[in-house]
């Protein structure tokens, strides 16, 4: 499986001047295309730099709850899969509105994939990165219960699980603010179990 087509990543392009609308258009192209190998890291920074100038606002969206498609990284997972993906009935559970499947955010593996595709984007010169589902869920993978025992979480509690994982994720969340400059934003849609929007999201 294809390990960068997996993450949801695109562009946002606001502007309240009527101003690069055709641009706009395929934006969200941009960054798949660099990612993919399509376009250089050159290409992909003149173009954001393009759009900028035409008086947009560039926010890049990452969802940090979801993967759109399945592989296998450490292959810690049920099935050989990814240790990441939160399991149901032996295989990773699916988001049928998205054909999507749930992680763990607080999950090591899934967090450092996250943060290198993150430090790409930023060097594109975006004005800041939207989170979206950043959502705590249970994990009990390989990789979040050998943590978990490390550090004396009682797996039989529900609630010592479900803090583990949100000290994990909110931990997670730190760290991708620290690597966007002071003088740009983080924008998130969820925390914890509801979600916490910082935005007004309009699809289209």
């Amino acid at each position: 499986a294809n390990e960068t087509s997996g993450l949801r990543i695109g562009f946002a392009a606001v502007t309240t001047r009527g101003c690069c609308k055709e641009e706009a258009k395929n934006i969200g192209l941009l960054i798949h295309e660099y990612l993919s190998n399509k376009i250089t890291k050159e290409q992909a920074k003149e173009k954001v730099q393009q759009l900028k100038d035409a008086g947009c606002y560039i926010v890049s969206y990452i969802t940090i709850g979801e993967d759109d498609s399945l592989n296998v990284a450490d292959g810690l997972g049920e099935g050989g899969y990814a240790s990441y993906y939160v399991y149901e009935n032996g295989s990773p559970k699916m988001n049928n509105n998205w054909n999507s499947y749930f992680v763990d955010a607080g999950n090591p593996v899934w967090q450092a994939k996250i943060i290198d595709e993150a430090e790409k984007i930023l060097d594109y010169g975006v004005d800041g990165l939207f989170l979206d589902n950043v959502i705590t869920r249970h994990c009990y993978c390989p990789t979040c219960t050998k943590l978990m025992k490390e550090q004396g979480v009682d797996m039989d509690n529900p609630a010592d699980v479900y803090n583990f994982a949100y000290q994990a994720t909110r931990e997670f969340a730190k760290k991708i603010r620290a690597l966007v400059p002071e003088d740009k934003y983080v924008y998130t849609n969820g925390f914890g179990e509801s979600f916490a929007r910082t935005h007004g999201e309009v699809e289209c």
